[in-house]
C-alpha cells in the first residue's frame, strides 16, 4: 500500500514538472494565450479530478497478499508461480 501511495505521488509530480515546464515554454515563445488556457486547464485538474481520485482510492481498494517461503525448501520462482 505504501508502495502504491508513491507510485502515485510520483506521477503526480512528474507530471506537475511536464505542466510546469509546458506552460513556461508557451509564454517563452510568446503564446500567452495557449499559456494561460493552459494554466486554466491545469488548475482544474488539479482542484477538481485530483480530490476526486484521493477519495477513489481508498484503503477498501488496497489488497495485501503475504508470502512466506523458507529458503530451504523453496524458492523464490516457486513462489511467484503461487502467486500468479
Amino acid at each position: 500500500m505504501v508502495s502504491a501511495f508513491w507510485e502515485r505521488a510520483a506521477f503526480w509530480c512528474a507530471a506537475g514538472l511536464w505542466t510546469v515546464a509546458a506552460v513556461g515554454l508557451a509564454v517563452g515563445g510568446g503564446m500567452y494565450l495557449a499559456a494561460a488556457c493552459a494554466t486554466s486547464l491545469i488548475l482544474l485538474i488539479l482542484t477538481v479530478i485530483k480530490p476526486l481520485e484521493n477519495r477513489l482510492a481508498t484503503r477498501q481498494n488496497a489488497h495485501k497478499v503475504s508470502l512466506r517461503l523458507q529458503r530451504a525448501q523453496s524458492s523464490l520462482a516457486e513462489g511467484e508461480a503461487v502467486v500468479r
